[in-house]
């Protein structure tokens, strides 16, 4: 017989990594299959992590015992420490190798099993050895055929998604599975965003970017596109408050204080389309970015979300023993992950710092961005937001820039830079989208 040995301690190694760094479940739940783990407890326990990962809980070795327990599994507190301390160093590389291992074995018990029956009917007459061969070559080809085609496409497939990209843009109709901000100029720099793709949008405080999340967010969810907001300084009511602002005229009322005059009301009462938006407002505080990576994992499992916002940057906690710099560029990271690993765009927002105050007109640049080299290195493309006016100015340049935002562009990976004003009035961006009366 094949030595398990192998596999057992890749499985182990698996759900220690997956305790240290959750984020790895994603991984190893798109890998590993229930028929590859060898070990069943180890298997169980696997499956247990996943269930509660995706229900948006923390796994540690506390929470994972007391799971197991509540499906009423014989694992020792023991049995999971050991787990935990098999993987004394965690890497992507490591997890993936480790994976590996456990598919190869599985996939030597599938040839030794074969080889079992194989030598049976060789004794009872029943073909010959060429023919059963033969077969098993056959069937490991197919096998890994099939692994092939889930882990790549093949370049005629990426032509093809190349050209029907190019037809789509000649029709003039948007292009399957671009996300559009709602921001004319944007979608006209970048075409819309790709799956994988994180866009980050950094200003100075009550400059706008939580109004270009709120005008993407509106965009997508009025042509039923679901969209995931996690705010981390703001309430749900008082959000959706603003996304119902785009849709319908409801001047001279509050909706965050309740002031709401008699024909908004009856608007409001009468309205049939905003309560089924597919928008999904999610409150979190005193998270770290394992968690927002958790919630957004989450909610494209469980509601096909197709956008991510995150507001902001800044406010997600440093919980992984990394200060200044590090810390940024682990947050930059592990949200970029997450928008590979679930492939929809994530829309970053970012706080920049106040060395914005000391230029003329607090012109923004990219080095305000804290964390600015990690961010540049994981982000696809960055709008840094500027109102000149706020700062006494009333043009730049040739430039009225009264009532106007400029979109300073300092990074696009997919094109040329560009930078392009706004109309922004009464704390709202003007002009959103191809055909809203706005």
């Amino acid at each position: 017989m094949v030595s398990e040995l192998g596999s057992l301690g890749a499985e182990a190694y698996i759900i220690g990594a997956c305790l240290h760094n959750n984020s790895y479940i994603s991984y190893c739940q798109g890998v590993l299959k229930r028929k590859h783990w060898y070990g069943i407890d180890y298997g169980k326990v696997f499956s247990i992590m996943v269930k509660s990962f995706n229900d948006g809980n923390e796994i540690s070795v506390q929470t994972l015992y007391r799971g197991c327990k509540d499906v009423g599994m014989q694992i020792t507190p023991k049995f999971i420490a050991a787990c935990s301390t098999s993987a004394e160093h965690v890497t992507d590389k490591l997890v993936q190798e480790h994976a590996m291992i456990i598919i190869d074995y599985y996939r030597r018990r599938l040839v030794e099993g074969f080889l079992t029956t194989t030598g049976k009917s060789m004794t009872t007459g029943e073909g010959n050895i060429e023919e059963h061969l033969n077969e098993m070559r056959d069937l490991l080809k197919k096998v890994d055929e099939a692994n092939a085609r889930n882990d790549h496409m093949t370049p005629e497939e990426l032509m093809e998604k190349i050209l029907e990209r190019a037809k789509q843009q000649e029709r003039g109709g948007n292009i399957e599975g671009m996300i559009k901000t709602g921001i004319k100029q944007i979608d006209e720099h970048t075409m819309g965003l790709m799956g994988g793709e994180m866009m980050v949008i950094g200003a100075r405080p009550s400059v706008g970017k939580t109004e270009v999340g709120c005008v993407s967010t509106y965009y997508n969810v009025d042509q039923n596109i679901p969209v995931l907001f996690i705010t981390l300084e703001m309430q749900e009511d008082a959000l959706f408050s603003r996304l119902l602002k785009y849709k319908y005229d409801l001047s001279g009322s509050n909706l965050r204080t309740g002031r709401i005059n008699e024909r908004a009301k009856g608007v409001l009462e009468n309205d049939k389309e905003a309560v089924k938006w597919p928008v999904y407002i999610r409150k979190m505080s005193d998270v770290d970015v394992i968690d927002v990576r958790t919630e957004i994992r989450k909610y494209v499992l469980k509601y096909g979300v197709k956008l991510v916002i995150v507001d902001y940057l800044g406010l997600i906690k440093d919980r992984r023993g990394k200060k200044g710099e590090e810390a940024m560029s682990d947050k930059s990271n592990n949200i970029k992950q997450a928008a590979l690993e679930n492939d929809i765009p994530i829309i970053l927002l970012a706080q920049l710092s106040r060395k914005t105050d000391d230029r003329k007109y607090a012109e923004p640049e990219m080095g305000d961005l804290k964390g600015s080299g990690a961010i540049e290195a994981d982000a696809d493309v960055v709008y840094l937001l500027w109102r000149p006016e706020m700062a006494g100015a009333t043009k730049i340049g040739d430039v009225d820039v009264t009532n106007k935002m400029k979109l300073k562009n300092p990074k696009f990976r997919g094109g040329d830079k560009k930078s392009f004003y706004v109309d922004f009035e009464d704390g709202q961006i003007k002009g959103i989208g191809n055909d809203l009366p706005f």
